[in-house]
């Protein structure tokens, strides 16, 4: 399959650098050869409802093998390149057709925190007693959730739809790339109406999507660190960064955070009747300004 995958890594290079101008760094790296080198890795999948599932990842050789495909002339990583051959890959279901979801308590939270013993046990402990604390602080999910079904809107902002745009039509001619944008258009004011009256059809019971959204979002994950979008006040995320910055200072984890306005929402549509998954980050920078905190710290305890 490795031949296949390539092909879709190289498309997904060529879109990123023609449509958003970004280099793209992809390669792999063996897990046998991390294991080896005593860099364990674990695999597991979590179902966040009956249609969708999320990977969940552990132990440091995913963040091993990251930092060896981001570092030049490191030995055992093969790397893609968009030039080296055919660069094909569908993003069919890809959409950004929602507004900023504004904070209800203060502000959005991007959170990042990594345990980080050699010893998987305690990793298991710190993480545990990390979201112990968040409960305490925060109380239960729907409380801190950043998504909330009843104020979800369709957005007509060209900015907004624009990434979707930029996605979809990267091989289109402009008027093909204009269509789309107007197919857009009708589609979220249909889809308003329907929202706005709770109205089904016979395909898709669209009076339970914005639920079913909200259920199946990723504002909680777990790729080898603890990853949250949470919505709450400034004395929460006070309260939070205290304790934090206690179990930093006695060696345990390494964190970072971030304050935003809003969540902003991408997704991926295989059906609209439960068969979606939506990705959650703060606006004004989320994960990406929590992840230089992050990172400093690391440096300092994981030279």
């Amino acid at each position: 399959m490795l031949n296949r995958v390539e092909i879709a890594l190289r498309g997904a290079q060529k879109l990123s650098r023609e449509s958003f101008g970004l280099n793209l760094r992809v390669g792999f790296v063996k897990v046998s050869d991390l294991v080896n080198q005593g860099f364990w890795v674990r695999l597991g999948k979590l179902q966040l409802s009956s249609h969708v599932t999320q990977p969940v990842y552990s132990g440091r050789g995913w963040e091993e093998a990251e930092r060896r495909v981001k570092t030049a002339d490191v030995v055992g990583v093969r790397r893609v390149n968009e030039l080296d051959g055919l660069a094909d890959a569908s993003f069919e279901g890809f959409e950004c057709r929602w507004q900023g979801i504004p904070s209800f308590n203060g502000h959005k939270l991007a959170l990042l925190v990594c345990a980080i013993s050699k010893n998987a046990e305690t990793n298991l402990t710190t993480y545990q007693l990390v979201l112990e604390k968040i409960q305490a602080i925060y109380g239960d999910v729907v409380q801190y959730h950043p998504l909330q079904a009843q104020v979800m809107r369709l957005t007509f902002n060209p900015k907004l739809l624009a990434h979707e745009c930029r996605v979809r039509t990267n091989q289109f001619a402009i008027k093909k790339r204009i269509s789309y944008l107007a197919k857009m258009l009708f589609q979220n004011f249909a889809g308003m109406i329907l929202f706005a009256h709770n109205m089904d059809t016979e395909t898709t019971k669209w009076s339970a999507y914005r639920d079913e959204l909200v259920e199946n979002s990723d504002f909680r994950k777990f790729d080898g660190m603890l990853r949250m979008v949470m919505d709450g006040s400034e004395a929460q995320a006070t309260a939070l960064q205290n304790f934090l910055d206690a179990e930093h200072q006695a060696g345990k984890l390494a964190y970072g955070m971030h304050k935003s306005r809003e969540a902003l929402i991408t997704c991926i549509v295989q059906s609209f009747s439960g068969n979606h998954m939506h990705f959650v980050d703060g606006s004004d920078g989320g994960y990406a300004l929590a992840a230089k905190d992050l990172k400093r710290q690391l440096a300092v305890e994981c030279p």
